[in-house]
C-alpha cells in the first residue's frame, strides 16, 4: 500500500506567522520566529480550513476527556511552549483545579 504525502508540507513545519508560541524554537525544517511572551487576541492569525481560530498555540485548551480518572486533558500548546507541543497529536494532563496563565478553554456551540 502506497501512502501519499501532501505536497503543501501540511503539518511538517509551523511558524510564528501561524500560531503564538516560543519562536526561539523550531519544529521540523522550520525557522526561528518571534517570541511574543504573552497571549494574543483569538483572531490574530488566519483561521484553519474549518473556520477555527488559534487551534494551535496561545493557550492550552481544557478538553472534556479524562486521563486516569483524576486528570483532565489539555491540547494545543501555548505561548510559552516549544512548537513540538502544538502538534495535533500532542496532549498532556493536569488536575482540573489547576490555574495557569498558559491554560484556557474554547467555547463551542452546535449550529
Amino acid at each position: 500500500m502506497q501512502v501519499r504525502r501532501r505536497r503543501s508540507g501540511g503539518g511538517r513545519v509551523i511558524s510564528t506567522t501561524q500560531a503564538n508560541y516560543d519562536g526561539n524554537w523550531v519544529y521540523g525544517s522550520g525557522n526561528k520566529g518571534e517570541y511574543r511572551q504573552k497571549t494574543l487576541p483569538v483572531d490574530s492569525f488566519e483561521p484553519n480550513p474549518w473556520g477555527l481560530y488559534q487551534v494551535h498555540g496561545n493557550v492550552w485548551e481544557w478538553c472534556e476527556d479524562n486521563w486516569d480518572g483524576s486528570y483532565r486533558v489539555v491540547r494545543g500548546g501555548s505561548w510559552v511552549d516549544q512548537p513540538v507541543s502544538l502538534r495535533s497529536a500532542g496532549r498532556t494532563r493536569y488536575h482540573p483545579g489547576l490555574r495557569s496563565h498558559a491554560i484556557g478553554f474554547r467555547v463551542a456551540r452546535t449550529l
